[in-house]
């Protein structure tokens, strides 16, 4: 019995293949209809993202025996500042460079970026979870807010070769996407007393 198993782990890996499958993230700019309409920012604002576009530009990479030689590598960098910068150019009518005279700052860490895929009777099953640390700071650098803000997204697609997995993939890091970016504009932009 435990080689029929095994013959058929063997089978669904030669079927799935070694591959590597570049993945593109599409900007979820959706997320700044989150922001209320009552909340129009005129005081100078900076937005910094502290973090390396290697930090989120990952590859991910299956879990388990079943095309475990399968990898996703992530072009999800672009996505995000174009998404955040959606959001903040909807709030925010005086974003100015940095080290400005009396601006605000708002600062985006990456605290987590966690995605998996794993294939399984036909089917590839992608997660991806992302937790962001955004801080906001008064032109006297005093922090006058800050919060986690996380997106999660599942996703599951029919399986029978790598490529198959790479729209789960997307999928997953997408909706953590916009679901992180409808949390800061919720619970921050929104929350923001600034004028």
């Amino acid at each position: 019995m435990r080689n029929f198993a095994f013959l058929g782990i063997l089978v669904l890996a030669v079927a799935l293949g070694g591959c590597s499958v570049p993945t593109s993230i599409q900007p979820q700019t959706s997320a700044a209809s989150e922001v209320a309409n009552s909340k129009a920012f005129y005081s100078p604002v900076h937005v910094e993202y502290a973090f390396q576009p290697s930090d989120i530009d990952v590859t991910v990479h299956v879990i388990g025996n079943a095309g475990s030689a399968c990898s996703f590598p992530l072009s999800m960098s672009q996505a995000f500042y174009t998404t955040f910068d959606a959001i903040n150019n909807q709030a925010f009518h005086d974003l100015v460079p940095a080290n400005t005279a009396g601006a605000y700052t708002i600062r985006f860490e990456i605290d987590s970026f966690d995605n998996s895929i794993v294939f399984a009777g036909g089917t590839a099953v992608a997660h991806s979870d992302l937790t962001l640390r955004v801080s906001v700071a008064d032109p006297s650098s005093h922090e006058i807010n800050r919060q986690f803000v996380r997106g999660s997204g599942y996703m599951q697609s029919s399986s029978f070769l790598c490529k198959d997995g790479e729209p789960a993939v997307a999928d997953s890091v997408q909706k953590a996407l916009r679901q992180a970016g409808e949390e800061y504009a919720y619970r921050i932009v929104n929350a923001l007393t600034i004028k």
